[in-house]
C-alpha cells in the first residue's frame, strides 16, 4: 500500500461490513506509516467502535503513524486501563511510536508499571525504554521494577533502564542490577551484567561481582560480564587476571570479549601481543549480539522458567 491508497483503506476501515476487512485495512494504513497521517481520525473512530482484538490493530497503526497522531494520545493512554491486557500492551507500544507529544504520556506510562499483569508490565518497560531519556521522569518507577516477582519484568527492567538514563539518575539502580547478576535465571544475570556495562565507569562498585561473573557457568554471562568491565575501563584492572584466564574460555564470544576488554583496562602498545586470545577448544555457540535479540530467553539451555 502507499498513499494513494488511503483514501479507499480508510473506506474500507469505517464501512465494510467483514470485520477482518477492517482490521486488514487497518494494519495496511499503519504499514504505511506517517504519510497515511490523513487516516488518524478514522483510525481513532476505529479504536473506539470496534470491539475485542478488532481494537488491536488500529491503536497499533496510529503508532506507526507516529507524532502525527497525537490526537489519538488520550484515548490511548485510557486504553492502558482497558479490561483487555492485550489492548493495554498495544496502547504501551503505540504510545511510544506516537512519542512524548504531550505531557500525559509519560505519567500515563509510569502508572500503567503497577499493572497486575506481568506482561503488559514487561510492555510498559520497553516502552518507556524506547522513549529513551525523555522518559527520565520514570527513573525511579523502573529502579523499583527491577525488584519485581516477575523474572521477565526484572530483565527487562535491566536491559532498558540504562537507555533512559545512564548517569546519575540510574546510579539507584545499580545495587539492584548487582544482585541481578546473582538471580537463578542465566538471561537475567547476563542482561545485568550488559545493563551494567552501559553505565560504564559509573558502575565501578559493581566491578568485584562483573569479575565473580567471569566464572558463570553460562557463556552468554561471562561474555557479557567481560564487555561490561570493558566498558567500566582502567577502574576494573582488579579484573585482568580472571580477564587473562578467559581468554583460554571454550566459547569463543567470551575470548573475543576478553579481549577486548584487557584493551580497554590495561595500557596497551608493548603488551598488545599478549592480549590475543589464547587456544583454547571451541564451543559451539551463537553471538550475543548488542541488539535486543540477544537478551532472548533462548540464550541460555541450562535454565528456563
Amino acid at each position: 500500500p502507499a498513499k494513494r491508497d488511503v483514501p479507499h483503506l480508510i473506506g474500507a476501515l469505517l464501512d465494510d461490513p467483514a470485520g477482518n476487512v477492517r482490521i486488514s485495512a487497518a494494519g495496511a494504513l499503519g504499514g504505511i506509516g506517517p504519510a497515511a497521517r490523513d487516516a488518524v481520525p478514522a483510525l481513532i473512530e476505529a479504536l473506539r467502535n470496534e470491539k475485542g482484538v478488532g481494537r488491536y490493530s488500529p491503536a497499533y497503526a496510529l503508532g506507526q503513524i507516529g507524532p502525527d497522531a497525537k490526537k489519538a494520545v488520550s484515548d490511548l493512554t485510557r486504553a492502558l486501563k482497558d479490561d483487555d491486557p492485550n489492548m493495554r500492551r498495544c496502547a504501551a507500544a503505540a504510545l511510544w511510536m506516537i512519542g512524548p507529544v504531550t505531557k500525559d504520556v509519560i505519567p500515563a506510562l509510569i502508572e500503567a508499571l503497577k499493572d497486575e499483569n506481568s506482561r503488559v508490565r514487561t510492555s510498559v518497560i520497553v516502552a518507556l525504554g524506547q522513549i529513551g531519556p525523555r522518559a527520565k521522569q520514570a527513573v525511579p518507577a523502573l529502579v523499583e521494577t527491577l525488584k519485581d516477582k516477575d523474572i521477565e519484568v526484572r530483565r527487562c527492567a535491566a536491559m532498558w533502564l540504562p537507555r533512559i538514563d545512564p548517569g546519575a539518575a540510574a546510579k539507584p539502580a545499580i545495587p539492584i542490577l548487582v544482585h541481578c547478576l546473582n538471580d537463578k535465571k542465566a538471561y537475567v544475570r547476563h542482561t545485568a551484567a550488559a545493563a551494567l556495562g552501559q553505565l560504564g565507569p559509573r558502575a565501578k562498585g559493581a566491578i568485584p561481582d562483573l569479575t565473580n561473573a567471569l566464572k558463570d557457568k553460562d557463556h552468554y554471562v561471562r561474555c557479557w560480564s567481560a564487555r561490561a568491565l570493558g566498558q567500566i575501563g582502567p577502574a576494573a584492572k582488579g579484573a585482568e587476571p580472571l580477564l587473562r584466564r578467559a581468554r583460554s574460555d571454550g566459547n569463543e564470544f567470551v575470548r573475543q570479549a576478553a579481549v577486548e576488554a584487557l584493551k580497554k583496562i590495561v595500557v596497551q602498545g608493548a603488551g598488545a601481543k599478549r592480549l590475543e586470545p589464547s587456544p583454547a577448544r571451541r564451543q559451539p555457540a551463537s553471538s550475543p549480539s548488542s541488539s535486543s535479540s540477544s537478551y532472548s530467553s533462548s540464550s541460555s539451555s541450562d535454565e528456563k522458567e
